[in-house]
């Protein structure tokens, strides 16, 4: 029946034209509002009172005093038994088994805020330490960073170190090679004076000795003229005595 009623105000607000009068479609739409969240509420679920104001629980859907059967305060659950959408009443039983008729404006599909507002604190302070975990998380995250990027200087600083020693051990390391060359070079230069030097000694030696056998037959040339001479000296001699004998 209620939706219904929303249906047909809603196509009298379309339909009504220019020649109409403005007050007429505003009022149309504000009831179409006010009876919408009356639609979300079904037989069997729950419902809560309204955070406007307390409600008076009846026996009867009239108002009489006889029929008074409590007063739910705001934000009371119930549960929704039946509902006349003619006269706008439901009838609800509360949580201690209590059950009676009440207007169906002062019920809404959800807790009020002020039964909410716990809830929500409670995860606002979740959050809230959540929140501050995670700024000691980021924090804590910062520091190993700081950690890390002096560690990283520290390497770098490190690397160039071993890159100088590294330059310097391939520059020894050339000297090195360079040393070892010459000294090869040095070696072989060694040695091939030396090979010079026994040829020059050989070749001393092979002069001494022809020295030697020159001077020997020198020598024997000059004893043997001498002897030649020891001979022929005596004979001139006496040849020139018997020459002189013949006068």
């Amino acid at each position: 029946m209620g939706s219904f009623i929303l249906a047909h105000m809603v196509r009298l607000a379309c339909i009504t034209g220019p020649r109409r009068n403005n007050g007429i479609k505003l009022l149309l739409a504000v009831a179409a509002l006010c009876i919408s969240p009356l639609l979300v509420l079904a037989q069997g679920n729950d419902a809560w009172i309204s955070d406007q104001f307390d409600v008076v629980l009846r026996t009867e859907k009239k108002i009489t005093p006889q029929n008074f059967i409590a007063v739910l305060l705001t934000g009371t659950k119930v549960t929704i038994l039946e509902q006349d959408e003619e006269s706008d009443y439901t009838r609800v039983r509360t949580s201690d088994g209590k059950e009676g008729w009440l207007l169906a404006r002062f019920l809404i599909s959800s807790p009020t805020a002020r039964q909410r507002l716990p809830q929500v604190q409670t995860r606002l302070a979740n959050s809230e330490e959540r929140g501050r975990e995670l700024q000691a998380r980021i924090r804590e995250l910062e520091q190993g960073r700081r950690e890390l990027q002096t560690q990283l200087g520290k390497t770098e600083s490190s690397s160039r170190g071993l890159q100088e020693q590294l330059d310097e051990i391939r520059e020894m390391s050339t000297d090195a090679i360079q040393l070892d060359d010459q000294n090869k070079r040095l070696k072989q230069q060694l040695i091939d004076n030396e090979r010079h030097i026994d040829d020059i000694e050989s070749e001393n030696r092979r002069l001494l000795a022809r020295s030697n056998r020159e001077w020997f037959i020198v020598g024997a040339a000059v004893v043997t003229f001498g002897i030649i001479l020891g001979l022929i000296i005596p004979r001139m001699r006496w040849q020139k005595k018997s020459s002189w004998g013949d006068f």
